[in-house]
């Protein structure tokens, strides 16, 4: 048995063909070249902190063969580190994101949260989600994807100010939908899948109005918006709506919208 917490420089023509018990933790020999071992000789191997690509060439002896064999062998523990994910997308329901609000999230660049149109989709489900979402870490951007019914979702209850995306599945009217707006400073691209006109104040006439009455632009980042309207029984209206999200929304650069 050979024990160090730190790498033992070794010659690589010197072999350890004595070796029981094996025990090698990557973070502490990188940049290091390890000694060749003898694999017929190990009955306890344990390797952790290495990446996926870890090469076993130190137990070949310099044979050249493709298997390495451990004919002693009694215990073998590896763990492998796999570099981080892109993204963490997680689609559940809100009894799984309580469960998730204790648990620790991989790092990654992207994190997705949806919750699904089948659920109901009330205050306490989101500031549940919210709080994920809202944790300190590495995430650059954060993206919710919420449905539910029009009963229980309200647009309010989006809290997280690191919100990148959202993307909205449930019912709701215009300007529901844009009161909270100003409240996600980093928000980004905005889709709504179920825009509902009835609400919607069909009496102010555009452009006319504007120099007469101006509509107050909303403080946003928003750049991307998608926009599917649930009713388009009037293009007029449907009309109105888009010139109307486009002053309100000063730095939009791309507008998408349709019909389902």
């Amino acid at each position: 048995v050979l024990a160090s917490e730190h790498p033992i420089p070794v010659p690589h023509d010197r072999p350890f063909t004595q070796l029981k018990y094996v025990a090698i933790n990557g973070s502490n020999v990188r940049g290091y070249q390890l000694p060749q071992m003898c694999p017929e000789r190990i009955e306890h191997l344990d390797i952790e902190g290495f990446p996926a690509e870890f090469s076993w060439a130190a137990f070949s002896a310099g044979s050249g063969n493709q298997a390495i064999e451990f004919p002693k062998l009694k215990s073998l523990r590896v763990v492998y580190v796999y570099p981080e994910p892109e993204t963490v997308a997680i689609s559940a329901s809100p009894a799984i994101y309580r469960f998730l609000a204790t648990t620790a999230l991989s790092a990654a660049r992207r994190l997705t949260l949806s919750l699904p149109r089948q659920y109901d989709v009330d205050a306490s489900a989101l500031a549940v989600v919210n709080g994920i979402l809202s944790r300190a870490g590495a995430w650059k951007e954060r993206e919710l994807d919420v449905g539910g019914q029009a009963l229980y979702f309200t647009p309010e209850d989006i809290t997280c100010t690191g919100l990148t995306q959202l993307r909205v599945t449930a019912l709701v009217d215009v300007d529901t939908m844009l009161e909270p707006i100003s409240r996600l400073p980093r928000l980004a691209y905005l889709t709504l899948t179920d825009l509902i006109l009835d609400d919607f104040q069909s009496d102010i006439s555009i452009p006319e109005s504007v120099e007469h009455d101006p509509v107050p632009p909303l403080d946003t980042a928003i750049t991307r918006l998608s926009i599917t309207m649930r009713e388009l029984e009037s293009c007029i209206v449907a009309d109105l709506v888009v010139k109307y999200m486009l002053l309100r929304m000063p730095t939009l650069t791309a507008l998408e919208g349709g019909a389902p």
